[in-house]
């Protein structure tokens, strides 16, 4: 475990956030506009889905660096597991939000994860993931992991865009953005 209020390890979580938060969210929020032309609900929120899981699966299975496994290639393939993951609860939930445009919600909710899931592995140290077990094992729990801090992160924009439309607002009622 990494003591995570050290001022040192702080501004090691502050880097990391600006340094790979910020990329990734951008990532996000291009590939959420991508994913919206998409004309049904079920293929936005499979799409990205399917290919999360795929990705998280083929980089786990993944060896370490080396002659077989360029490094390029599992930065590469790893940069886009958690924005991919973070957009099917986003894509669910821009059909019920008012006052908060959906790209700026989508936006938030990759940020927040994104620095949550950074935050979770940085407390986690040292931990080997050799431990864990099997590719398939090491890729259910990424998903989950991102699934659900997706999940809860989108349900906070939900609440705030609840309480910022206020009382008497019916939900089939026109939304602004």
């Amino acid at each position: 475990m990494v003591p995570i209020f050290d001022p040192g390890n702080l501004r090691m979580l502050l880097v990391l956030i600006v340094q790979l938060g910020i990329p990734l969210t951008i990532l996000a929020g291009i590939l959420f506009l991508g994913i919206r032309k998409i004309p049904s609900l079920a293929g936005q929120v499979l799409t990205p889905l399917a290919a999360g899981i795929v990705v998280t699966a083929i980089s786990s299975a993944m060896e370490p660096p080396g002659p077989q496994t360029p490094a390029l290639a599992r930065f590469l393939l790893g940069m886009f597991i958690y924005p991919l993951l973070v957009l099917p609860p986003v894509l669910v939930l821009k059909e019920h939000l008012h006052r908060i445009p959906a790209t700026v919600a989508a936006l938030a909710v990759a940020f927040v994860s994104i620095s949550l899931v950074l935050l979770l592995g940085a407390v986690q140290g040292d931990l080997r993931q050799d431990e864990l077990g099997s590719v398939a094992w090491r890729s259910l729990v990424t998903v989950a992991k991102a699934l659900v801090l997706s999940a809860a992160v989108s349900g906070l924009v939900l609440g705030l865009d609840r309480l910022l439309a206020g009382p008497g607002r019916e939900p089939g009622q026109e939304r602004l953005g």
